[in-house]
């Protein structure tokens, strides 16, 4: 941290008001953890026991990192006060916590246990285990990373109902023939809406599902379309009105009339988002862009804009000259306006607002299949002991009960919990909210109980996790239950150099949308105040055109050489977006004497530490293996040359003394075996 007070730090100090409720916009090197540690000491001088006070997060270094720098501060609450601003908020309050200790005789320090700091999984299973028969579970069972063999296997056991004269059967006979009676393609859809059932089980299972009429979806899409129009409409620049009316309107009297532009005929005001202007804004958005999505460079003929040099006339002449350099302009302020280019594209992504029959027919027979779906997969988990994540935050669910007949566990809790502290909020899932706004259920305004969210949502990364960035915004906005949170954002970076931090400011800024959407995820980009001076050489651009990767690879090895040279001290990063980018890389680092630490890059197996163990392992097990010998004669650390190995593997002993008494087979004794007429000789002996 640095000694200079950042813009944010207003809303810092607020943070740690521990009468207040906050959501916490908290990006990159803001110090978000040491934040989130204030807090829970801010907070655990005002409670009875620590129990009272739970903090959540998504991963368990995270969990285990935020818990020892709780005790690191504590311990150093024993010394002298620092100098620096930040430290010695922390200092002042862990004080603060370890008298309140000494007379509540907590001795936080001797049973750091009671400080509740936790997985979010870790917390749903710890309601599951005390709950096991509310939850429909019992107290112990597995909890699957990957649990697609289970989803393949209900998946099987579904389709093996075709054979039944039901109604189930029917449903899956009609999937089959829309998908050509491709078995294996089946199952694999069903595979894929099991793995992410969080997203459309409520859907279609329960008393408060939605009712799923032709009617009722149609007029969902319809809203969707209506949205991404207004969209359009909005983010519309307001000084490019009259010309984009005017470019449109001219451009669509020079097409044919079955052209999609030549709706724009007439035009003398920016299109009203109405579903029956879909095709015309489509039409529009296929004007500005071009196939891949990208505003177009220039315009042409065929899409209304005549070429002045086949003019015959004079005056029309220039006529097309202003009319192209107008809509030029055009397009030139349009690529300008990175939130009516996003616009823009997802209007040519929009679904028609009605089904096709044949289409709907699908959907219909979808309904029956789902629910029985996860229906045998439940089934499976009861059978195998075993659930997956998404299970375990239902079973917690079912735990608490619901919000108007809440379970003995769900009232406990409302008595226990006093503070909750969920960190990475933008990583949560819809039904981890849903188990939020349960345990907050019985809140008031008032009764001095508070919910702290931090996270960021332009860092979300668990979607595969079905993880909604949109449910951060609507807690912004609406709050969580009936609790009403004050919104706070983070700027200061503590992290990074500021010429960096610059940059990026600049290069993601115009990549995100100016407002935030809660209904498709979309997040507005925050910029960042560096708090860290700038230093080195910044970010600097190696281009390599034609390139196989070798060239690339030197030069990365330069890089990290040169780094190294400047601060032998420093570590190195080097980042790649796939594994097979570093295949160059690392054979360069590896002959540079440069040591490195590779996470799931290079196999175990090609360790030479493994292969000596594995040569030896191979050795013992079986005296008679000689390449399992020979390497580890030839190892390190035993050291035979080529010539000895040679000589070993080329003569054939028949019981000569002058053989055994040859200084490399009693080396090579000493190593394999005990003694100098001990097995290991005989062993070598044997080996030739």
């Amino acid at each position: 941290m640095t000694n200079a007070t950042p813009a944010d730090s207003k809303a810092r100090q607020a943070a740690l008001n521990p009468q207040g409720s906050f959501v916490v916009q908290a990006p990159a090197g803001s110090g978000k953890t040491g934040l989130l540690i204030q807090r829970v000491l801010a907070l655990l001088v005002r409670v009875k026991q620590p129990e009272e006070v739970v903090a959540i997060t998504f991963t368990r270094k995270a969990a285990a990192e935020m818990r020892e720098r709780l005790l690191e501060a504590l311990a150093a609450a024993s010394g002298l006060e620092p100098s620096a601003d930040y430290e010695k908020i922390t200092w002042t309050l862990a004080r603060a916590v370890l008298a309140h200790d000494a007379e509540h005789e907590w001795f936080l320090t001797l049973n750091p246990a009671r400080l509740r700091i936790m997985t979010i999984d870790a917390f749903c299973a710890s309601l599951v285990s005390q709950m096991p028969v509310l939850s429909r579970f019992g107290a112990s069972h597995e909890v699957l990373p990957n649990a697609t063999s289970l989803y393949r296997r209900a998946a099987r056991r579904l389709l093996a109902s075709l054979e039944d004269d039901s109604a189930l059967g029917a449903s899956l006979g009609e999937l089959l023939k829309h998908l050509d009676n491709h078995q294996e393609r089946v199952e694999g859809l069903l595979v894929d809406m099991l793995a992410h059932r969080d997203r459309w089980l409520p859907l279609v299972t329960g008393s408060a599902r939605p009712e799923l009429t032709r009617e009722a979806l149609e007029s969902t899409l319809e809203l969707c379309v209506v949205e991404a129009l207004q969209r359009a409409q909005e983010t519309l620049p307001h000084d490019a009105i009259d010309a984009f009316v005017e470019v449109l309107n001219r451009a669509a009297h020079t097409l044919d009339e079955d052209h999609a532009l030549a709706a724009c005929r007439g035009l003398d005001a920016v299109p009203d988002a109405r579903v029956e202007h879909k095709p015309l804004w489509y039409a529009i958005a296929g004007f500005f862009l071009t196939d891949k999505g990208e505003v177009r460079r220039q315009l042409s003929a065929r899409d209304g804009i005549l070429a002045p040099s086949a003019a015959t006339d004079k005056d029309e002449k220039a006529r097309r000259t202003a009319h192209k350099e107008q809509a030029l302009q055009l397009l030139t302020r349009v690529r300008e306006t990175p939130a009516f280019c996003a616009a823009l594209r997802e209007i040519g992504a929009l679904p028609p607002v009605q089904y096709q029959n044949n289409d709907w027919q699908i959907l219909e027979e979808l309904q029956p299949v789902l629910p029985m779906a996860a229906a045998e997969l439940k089934v499976l988990f009861q059978e195998r002991g075993q659930i997956d994540f998404t299970e375990q935050a239902h079973r917690a669910l079912m735990a608490l009960g619901s919000d108007t007949e809440p379970t003995d566990l769900a009232l406990a809790l409302d008595y226990r919990i006093g503070h909750l502290l969920v960190d990475e909020f933008q990583d949560t899932s819809r039904t981890q909210f849903e188990m939020l706004e349960r345990l907050v259920s019985g809140w008031s305004a008032g009764d001095g109980r508070t919910l702290f969210l931090v996270g960021d949502p332009m860092q979300s990364i668990y979607r595969f996790r079905d993880a909604e960035v949109g449910l951060f915004l609507q807690a912004q906005r609406h709050g969580i239950g009936d609790v009403t949170l004050q919104s706070l954002s983070l700027s200061a970076n503590f992290r990074t150099r500021s010429d960096l931090v610059e940059r990026c400011n600049r290069v993601f800024k115009p990549l995100f949308p100016e407002q935030g959407d809660a209904a498709d995820g979309t997040v507005p980009f925050a910029s960042a105040q560096p708090m860290r001076p700038s230093g080195g050489d910044g970010l600097v651009c190696h281009a390599f055109a034609d390139d196989e990767g070798s060239a690339e690879a030197r030069q990365v090895v330069a890089c990290v050489q040169e780094a190294l040279a400047k601060d032998t001290s420093s570590s190195v990063a080097i980042l790649v977006r796939s594994r097979t980018h570093l295949r160059e890389v690392l054979p360069l680092l590896t002959a540079a004497r440069i040591p490195f630490h590779a996470i799931d890059i290079l196999p175990l197996s090609t360790s030479p530490v493994v292969i000596d163990l594995w040569a030896l392992t191979r050795a013992m097990l079986h005296l008679g293996d000689r390449s399992a010998w020979l390497s580890i004669l030839r190892a390190p650390w035993c050291g035979l040359t080529l010539a000895d190995l040679h000589a070993l593997a080329g003569c054939v002993w028949r019981g000569s003394r002058r053989f055994l008494r040859k200084p490399w087979v009693r080396a090579a004794g000493a190593i394999c075996g005990a003694g100098s007429r001990g097995p290991g000789r005989l062993w070598v002996a044997r080996l030739v």
